[in-house]
């Protein structure tokens, strides 16, 4: 009998230990001299972040100390840190701050001290933020998804260079709204949360993306075209919408506002460029009038699962939708609509009745 070859675990095992881990962080060291950027991301940090990488550009890491770059950019991500010490604001001309995937449950307020035009603290352990963080006077994106954030500064909706605010997959219950938020947001994503309302506050008119899904909101105004004149894209699903009326968004592509318990969905004036508008799993007894004059360029129009009883005749002539509409209660006998391109599209209906 041939025995059974065994797995020599220390052959396999990585040699050298902690001193291999070590060798890593100085030649990570010995990089950042030469480039700027620090990087430790997947190293197996835990606890708190070693005083020598905020005391790095007191220290000599390059062969000629006087070419030795400052850090610009630290990545400590995929670590287990649970905290980030104050000295972090000895590091005086980093822009870019990325401490995502690890344990942290604060930030130091130092790092309002810091040039930062990057932050992303995405899957921490976060329940506040420090006020001083309203100083990034800087910053351009900031990423805060999957914490356990309550609120969030209104400091924050100050910082005029603000352009991506990540917030999804929080606690949060409201947003600021006090005074209009002086931030130029280009992209907002709120999305899974437990907000009530979006603030009137919010009005960013240079505001592209708006992603509030799946919170608890039961109102939502998007009728000033003014207000909202470059909105791109708004995901608006599994809220409590009763209601929606929107109005004159010209620059409009995308609309999703599924699974809400939408009984009135009204478009008023003209939509040129809405591609896109996902409605099913509503109450929906009618469509939106308009359609196609208001929306010429639709092409995906998804409203299965609601309480459609019947059809506009102008649905046939969408020149090249995807038209979705079954799980509702039809009265038409009609399986096909011809569309002016000579394509036909196909609506399968559950419930003829």
């Amino acid at each position: 009998m041939v025995a059974r070859l065994q797995r020599n675990e220390n052959f396999f095992a990585q040699r050298g230990g902690d001193a291999n881990a070590a060798e890593k962080v100085r030649r990570a060291y010995q990089r950042c001299a030469e480039s700027g950027t620090l990087n430790l991301s997947n190293q197996k940090l835990s606890g708190m972040l070693p005083e020598a990488v905020c005391g790095f550009q007191e220290e000599s890491w390059a062969e000629k100390w006087w070419e030795q770059c400052p850090v610009t950019k630290l990545d400590v991500s995929m670590n287990a840190l649970e905290q980030i010490p104050p000295s972090i604001g000895r590091l005086v001309e980093c822009e870019v701050f990325l401490a995502s995937s690890n344990q942290l449950t604060e930030v130091p307020r130092e790092l309002g001290a810091l040039p930062l035009k990057q932050l992303n603290l995405r899957s921490n352990a976060l329940t506040a933020l420090p006020l001083e963080l309203g100083q990034l006077c800087s910053l351009v994106e900031l990423i805060l998804s999957e914490n356990r954030l309550r609120e969030l500064p209104a400091e924050v909706m100050e910082l005029e260079t603000l352009e991506v605010l990540d917030l999804g997959s929080n606690h949060l219950t409201a947003l600021p709204g006090l005074r209009p938020w002086r931030c130029r947001l280009l992209r907002l994503d709120v999305s899974q949360n437990r907000l009530a309302l979006l603030p009137d506050a919010l009005c960013c008119e240079r505001l592209r993306e708006l992603s509030a899904a799946r919170n608890q909101l039961r109102s939502v105004q998007l009728l000033d075209g003014e207000r909202w004149k470059s909105l791109v894209s708004v995901d608006l699903s599994g809220n409590q919408l009763r209601e929606l009326r929107l109005s004159n968004l010209r620059t409009l592509d995308s609309l999703i506002v599924s699974g809400n318990g939408l009984i009135l969905l009204e478009l008023h004036g003209d939509f040129p460029h809405l591609t896109v508008l996902m409605a099913e799993s509503n109450k929906l007894r009618a469509l939106p009038e308009g359609i196609p004059s208001r929306v010429p360029r639709l092409a995906t129009l998804d409203f299965s699962n609601n309480d459609l009883t019947q059809l506009p005749p102008e649905l046939g002539l969408l020149g090249r939708p995807l038209v979705t509409g079954d799980c509702n209660r039809l009265v038409s006998r009609h399986r096909r609509f011809q569309s002016r391109s000579g394509v036909r599209n196909h609506l399968a209906w559950n419930w003829l009745l």
